[in-house]
């Protein structure tokens, strides 16, 4: 006995139409010999296994080749110690084109 069972929603027009659409389709189905499937037969049919697990793609990498990636990332996330000439002007460029007088 369900006492407080939950009344379905009324059908809209979206639902309506799909299921006039569905049943037209059905109906074209049987009249031209196939017999309609739920997916789950179908998919069955087609050799799918609910069972499988499913597998992402694998990919070799080189375990030597990202140790010494991840070596020089830590390397280079190190602050430099100071030099002690921070506050002086850079050396002149010796590649540097000479200024011209005018």
């Amino acid at each position: 006995m369900i006492l407080y069972a939950k009344a379905e929603p009324a059908a809209t027009k979206v639902d309506t139409a799909y299921l006039q659409e569905e049943s037209a389709a059905t109906k074209e189905a049987r009249d031209n010999g196939v017999r309609p499937l739920p997916l789950e037969k179908l998919l069955n049919l087609l050799g799918y296994d609910y069972a499988t697990p499913i597998e992402g793609r694998r990919e070799g990498y080189d375990k030597a080749a990202v140790n010494q990636l991840l070596k020089t990332q830590k390397k280079r996330t190190t602050t430099p110690p100071p030099t002690g000439n921070e506050g002086t002007a850079p050396p002149p460029d010796s590649g540097a084109m000479p200024e011209e007088p005018k």
